[in-house]
């Protein structure tokens, strides 16, 4: 007899509960002798009351178990489904009770039918009953508890191959439907459109075969993994938060053997130094990956070459040389002066460079961590200013800017900033970090993880030491370095020029320059192969084109020319003020006498032809425009107009051609005006 059963076998004996949960919290709280085997607690027969061991030895007993299973029947066991291997075991207790008949009945026809026939009577066993139950209904076989001949036949068949056979197949999703791949072309893009705007969109397309609402949300809910669901609408970085990763392991380095660098906008307004104006600063940071101590940092505009090389500096300073530094692909440290063969800064420190991959956030987690532990925390010390994720926060951004317009608010200087970024630096460095080994707290006694100070003092305390460079050394070496050509003692570097005389030998050839990004006035010069030469001033041979003393002597002289010319011209204005015209009499020659008698002369013969011409006069006839003739026909034409201006015998033409003629003298002489414009005659008629 077999001594170990499942509970579901032992469902049903006397002595023991009727279902197999009940059985299982019974053997719990008993502590009945158990084993584990494929996934199914088995229980030892001499754990079992009494009566029950009696049922399963006597005359009611309860068939068990077949004998273990092979490794491939095991196999296919343990890819079941548990509702699927419920049933198997349901069936191996049904077939369990035929084989008991066999014996009894003779033959396995008379068995089988002998079944059936106390089946159908409900004369079976209770353990057998609920067994026969099991198998029918999950099975489908047959209506409610009936089973047929045919029915148990096929089992026996199944078991004979192994008793995997006997569970029922997976009533499951047969397949992939022919909708599914052009579904998914329109649900994986970046649009991110939904269910109902991707139908629509097929259907606007002609696609034939379209899935309805309901069977496209199974699809995407049930039938693909959500990494099939997001490959095409995100973005390649933020898959990768759910593929598999490979945890990295760091507790074989030591300080400085990986420090991981990064710049990292800051998230408020600080007062810039040199300007006073409010701008948002640059943070590069350093991280030694085998402490996560936090090194130090960097300020500047941007992520610039002069911020990657301060913050190397102060790496080194605080942990010594380093073997790699991992950086991003920013320009800031993937550049000619950090990787140049013969004057990159990598090269001359001895140090690896190490580049994740882009658009791989998660290789620079250590660092990607530090911003959030650091320089955002900083920010937020800040409320008046701090401005949050910028590309999430535009209305944040734009209230803030208006506010310091406004004089609401005020940043903080960057010495304030500096010192807030220190203290949560220092706190950072003396907290416990969960990727740092556990040790016992000696002030409470319990265990926590180590702080990145802590594990630094570990490594002194197991003989680490650091190997520091000379402060004018290191100095040195963190300035950038370009290769120029020496021209008559002198070489140019981005528009300037630096002179030195010990140049003059190094004509034609190629030299290295080092050169500091915050101070233009000199450089240092070295040979190609490092050897140093000389030092070279900013525009060290430029000299005056003329002397002082000449230049000074020029522009007296100019000045002395300028004051004599205003001088000359402040006399003239003067002379023009004082100058007077007095009338002297003039003495006339005889000959100018006898001209001027003749000329009178004329003068009175041509007034006395004009008096003695006869000037027939105008016929005036009241009402009518009279005509005017003759050579005073002018005089008599003007004081006819004027003197009946305001009638209706002057027209509009009259009018004008009086006005015009009346700018004249002779005119108005003529008609006795007696040198009056026409604009005070009309004045003295308004009046």
């Amino acid at each position: 007899m077999t001594t170990w059963h499942p509970s579901k076998a032992l469902v049903g004996l006397p002595g023991l509960p009727g279902t197999a949960r009940n059985i299982q919290e019974r053997a719990e709280r008993e502590g009945w002798k158990r084993r584990m085997e494929k996934g199914i607690w088995l229980f030892h027969v001499d754990s079992l009351p009494e009566e029950s061991r009696l049922a399963l030895s006597g005359g009611e007993l309860v068939p068990t178990l077949t004998p273990p299973l092979s490794k491939p029947q095991a196999a296919r066991v343990e890819k079941l489904k548990d509702w699927q291997r419920e049933v198997m075991y349901a069936r191996l207790v049904v077939l369990g009770e035929v084989e008991r008949r066999v014996v009894v009945c003779g033959s396995m026809k008379s068995a089988l039918k002998n079944f059936v026939e106390l089946a159908s009577d409900g004369m079976l066993l209770p353990g057998v009953q609920t067994a026969l139950t099991t198998a029918l209904a999950k099975g489908r076989d047959g209506e409610g508890e009936l089973v047929s001949v045919r029915t148990l036949q096929r089992w026996l068949s199944a078991a004979k191959k192994g008793p995997a056979n006997l569970a029922p197949s997976s009533m499951e999703y047969g397949g992939v439907p022919a909708w599914a791949s052009v579904f998914l072309r329109y649900y994986q893009r970046p649009t991110q459109s939904d269910c109902a705007t991707i139908l629509r969109d097929m259907r606007r397309d002609g696609i034939k075969e379209i899935p309805t609402y309901s069977q496209a949300r199974h699809f995407l809910k049930n039938k693909v993994s959500v990494i099939e669901r997001s490959k095409g609408r995100i973005s390649r970085s933020k898959l990768r938060t759910l593929l598999p990763f490979v945890q990295r392991d760091f507790s074989m380095l030591k300080p400085g053997d990986v420090v991981n660098g990064d710049g990292h906008s800051c998230h408020c307004y600080v007062i810039h130094p040199e300007t006073g104006k409010p701008y948002l600063p640059e943070i590069t940071e350093m991280v030694d990956i085998a402490t996560r101590l936090h090194l130090g940092f960097s300020i500047a505009v941007s992520e610039s070459t002069e911020a990657v090389h301060d913050a190397i500096r102060i790496a080194i300073q605080a942990v010594g040389t380093i073997l790699v530094l991992q950086w991003d692909r920013g320009s800031g440290a993937k550049n000619h002066a950090m990787h140049d063969a013969a004057t990159g800064l990598a090269a001359r420190l001895g140090f690896e460079v190490y580049h994740p991959r882009a658009r791989n956030p998660q290789a620079g987690g250590v660092i990607e961590h530090m911003h959030k532990m650091v320089t955002i925390p900083t920010a937020r010390r800040f409320p008046e200013v701090y401005i949050g994720r910028r590309a999430k926060n535009e209305d944040l951004l734009r209230d803030v800017q208006k506010a310091m317009q406004e004089g609401k608010v005020t940043a903080p200087t960057l010495a304030a900033f500096i010192g807030t970024l220190e203290t949560m630096r220092d706190e950072y460095n003396n907290r416990p970090n969960r990727a740092l080994p556990k040790i016992k707290d000696p002030i409470t006694g319990g265990r926590r993880h180590q702080t990145p100070v802590e594990r630094l003092k570990a490594f002194v305390a197991e003989g680490w030491q650091p190997t520091f460079l000379p402060d004018a050394t290191l100095l040195d070496e963190l300035r950038p370095e370009a290769v120029r050509s020496v021209q008559r003692a002198q070489v140019s570097l981005f528009g300037m020029r630096y002179y030195a005389p010990d140049l003059i030998h190094w004509h034609g050839k190629k030299v290295r320059i080092r050169y500091d990004l915050r101070d233009g006035s000199q450089v240092w010069i070295r040979a190609l192969d490092g050897r140093f030469i000389t030092e070279a001033k900013r525009d060290a041979n430029v000299h005056p084109y003329l002397h002082d003393n000449v230049l000074e002597r020029a522009t007296a002289k100019r000045a002395a020319a300028k004051v004599r010319l205003l001088e000359q011209k402040i006399a003239a204005i003067e002379a023009d003020e004082k100058r007077t015209i007095a009338a002297a009499p003039v003495e006339l020659s005889t000959e100018q006498h006898e001209a001027a008698a003749r000329q009178l002369v004329l003068m009175n013969d041509g007034v006395q032809a004009v008096e003695d011409v006869e000037i027939e006069p105008v016929a005036v006839v009241e009402g009518v425009r009279p005509v005017f003739r003759g050579p005073m026909a002018e005089r008599d034409w003007g004081v006819w107009v004027w003197e009946h201006w305001d009638t209706v015998l002057v027209d509009d033409e009259d009018r004008a051609d009086f006005t015009a003629k009346l700018e004249s003298q002779d005119f108005r002489l003529l008609i006795g005006f007696e040198g009056q414009t026409g604009a005070e005659r009309k004045k003295q008629r308004a009046g």
